[in-house]
């Protein structure tokens, strides 16, 4: 099940960024109204001016970026095809390009729950033996390593992510499979009763900015005055980063969860030798192996990606007070090399192990490894887990959504129903002493209805127990191995679309309620379509109704990138662009006439959260100079 079953691709490659980061901050954006803050009587160009001029004062690496964000240079580097059996070395495969663009963005723009909106997946070159494949749903962040690079890099730098995305088997292409026996292989699995589609993951990491060039945080000043210097001459030139990536490409079956990182799950321990990301972990007992998803574990020293060399890894399962050693990981598994050659998978062999499933069944997974002061626990599983396919969940004004809820012990679903304490976060992601408790099905399944209640963005951590004590949540919700989900519930405009008649909605009104604010805070707009040209959006208006259609949401050809228009703006902006196909527009107002519904200017806005908890990162300063 998942990338961690057979056959499974390997790909290398890097990531491009390029999103905009001026909605980060308060004082430029509103997250509530989701409108740009543009101060008393300052035109568009006047904000954009001020945004320009503090550049290097706001930290702002990329005013200008576009939110394409991109495979780059990546190729299938390497296969398995069942367990046990070497490496694939010769396919028609191996060597191919693997391409799939798309468009980041942040669920809350000054948060670092982060979305991929991608239409396709492929892998080969047409006429030749390839693959094509269209998404279910965007990929969202999941496991955001702070400490994945040692090497105090600057800005994200080292910081690391999981991503995964399946999809579904009808949407699953495969040319030319007798020519490649990794593809004919891959063909065969998905004609399994139990596979659903396709399985990618990702892993994200070493994240350089301004083209490479920055290597340490005392260059950031220089360099930002010289980018400021650039938007100064009138310079769209975007500036994005560059993420080196592994991935993998599996069998999504039954059971599996869609968007997080399924299996068994292994975390930190407090005795760890140093900081380490999660892993996670299936059995194939037939087969008598252990694969382990290491892609976001094992920390490089520096920015050259030399690994920690943490030596022999122990591979133990405790069950019923005895503990029992099954397996071992030497260092030539985890090492940069054998890292980049199988995007952090280790299949352990444990053939000398008895009784592996039952084993298995009623025990602890832990990987061990000696220090100087002796053993120690460097992961350890987390047996009781709860996940939610919708990682990100955007709601209209009153609009209801129900959130099926996965709750599994040792990565499979329990002998007996387990029950899931749900705990609210703010969204600086501090608890806000409001939970609830839900009894999950047979299957391991339970249902949350969520509510738009009140605009801004909030979180919902996901506990699963057993028994009738609840579990206490953390004060922090944590972003490097919690299980959460993420809810934005955009503006409330529904009251004003319901108050403004055909004849107020005139080409000002528009621009200044609902196409303003991305106008100012994505200039890089006006390359494709001048939003403050009257003729333009007009002339576009068929156009503009398509891409800001809510039926493409998931899709990255939908307008605004950044998902942050409303319900009630929508339909302003395609009852205009109807006015405006059938020649009706009404005429334009006086000049004098006041058209922007005010918003509360940045020193109105409420007092800042409270400082986060010491050792329980929950946020990242995205901005180069915090």
């Amino acid at each position: 099940m998942s990338v961690l079953s057979f056959p499974r691709l390997y790909l290398r490659g890097t990531m491009s960024w390029d999103p905009i980061v001026s909605n980060n901050a308060a004082a430029a954006y509103d997250l509530v109204t989701g409108r740009a803050r543009l101060q008393p009587g300052e035109t568009t160009a006047e904000f954009r001016r001020r945004l320009i001029n503090s550049t290097a004062q706001r930290g702002d690496w990329n005013y200008f970026g576009t939110h394409r964000c991109a495979l780059e240079q990546a190729a299938v580097v390497g296969a398995a095809a069942t367990p046990g059996d070497r490496e694939v070395d010769q396919d028609p495969l191996l060597g191919v390009p693997v391409e799939l663009v798309g468009k980041l963005v942040d669920i809350d723009p000054a948060g670092t729950c982060s979305q991929v909106f991608f239409d396709e997946l492929t892998l080969g070159i047409p006429g030749h033996p390839h693959l094509r494949a269209r998404p279910r749903r965007r990929m969202s962040s999941r496991w955001l390593n702070f400490a994945r690079n040692r090497g105090n890099l600057p800005i994200a730098g080292n910081a690391s992510a999981a991503w995964q995305a399946v999809f579904p088997a009808t949407e699953v292409d495969i040319v030319r499979a007798g020519q490649s026996p990794l593809l004919t292989t891959l063909q065969q699995a998905l004609g399994d009763p139990r596979a659903r589609g396709l399985m990618l993951r990702l892993c994200t990491y070493r994240t350089q900015y301004f083209n490479g060039r920055l290597q340490d945080r005392d260059g950031l000043p220089a360099l930002l005055t010289e980018l400021q210097q650039l938007h100064e001459q009138g310079n769209p030139a975007s500036n994005p980063a560059n993420s080196l990536v592994v991935g993998v490409v599996g069998v999504w079956s039954d059971g599996d969860s869609e968007s997080v990182p399924g299996g068994r799950q292994l975390l930190a321990s407090g005795t760890a030798p140093l900081p380490v990301g999660p892993a996670t972990a299936e059995l194939h007992p037939d087969a008598r192996v252990l694969s382990l998803d290491l892609s976001n574990t094992i920390p490089e020293l520096d920015r050259n990606l030399d690994k920690a060399d943490l030596g022999p890894i122990t591979v133990s399962v405790t069950a019923d007070g005895a503990r029992s050693e099954v397996g071992r990981i030497e260092a030539s598994a985890y090492d940069r090399a054998a890292y980049e050659a199988r995007a952090g998978i280790v299949d352990v062999d444990l053939s000398p192990t008895l009784d592996l499933t039952s084993l298995f069944g009623r025990g602890r997974l832990a990987l061990e490894v000696q220090t100087p002061g002796g053993p120690a626990v460097l992961l350890a599983e987390r047996q009781l887990t709860a996940s939610c396919d919708d990682c990100n969940l955007y709601l209209d004004e009153g609009q209801s959504h129900t959130l099926v809820i996965r709750a599994h012990l040792r990565g499979t679903v329990p002998p007996e129903p387990l029950s899931v304490f749900v705990a609210s976060y703010d969204q600086n992601m501090a608890f806000t002493n409001e939970a609830t408790v839900l009894h999950a099905a047979a299957d391991g399944t339970a249902e949350l209805e969520v509510r738009g209640e009140a605009p801004g963005c909030r979180h919902l951590g996901l506990f699963a127990f057993t028994g009738a004590t609840t579990p206490t949540p953390p004060q922090v919700l944590r972003l490097d191995t919690g299980q959460f989900t993420s809810v934005r519930t955009l503006p409330f405009d529904d009251k004003l679309e319901a108050a403004t008649t055909d004849q107020a909605l005139t080409w000002e009104f528009l621009y200044a309620n609902v196409l303003q604010t991305y106008d100012a805070i994505a200039p890089r707009m006006s390359v494709i379509l001048d939003l403050a040209d009257p003729d333009a959006v007009q002339t576009f208006a068929r156009r503009l109704k398509e891409v800001t259609s809510a039926e493409l949401f998931e899709s990255a050809r939908y307008m605004p990138v950044t998902r942050d228009l409303s319900r009630g703006k929508r339909t302003l902006l395609h009852r205009f662009c109807d006015l405006a196909l059938t020649g009706a527009l009404p005429p334009a107002p006086p000049p004098s006439t006041p058209q922007a519904v005010p918003i509360p200017a940045a020193g109105a806005l409420p007092p800042a959260a409270p400082q986060q908890l010491p050792d329980a990162p929950a946020r990242l300063e995205k901005r180069a100079l915090p």
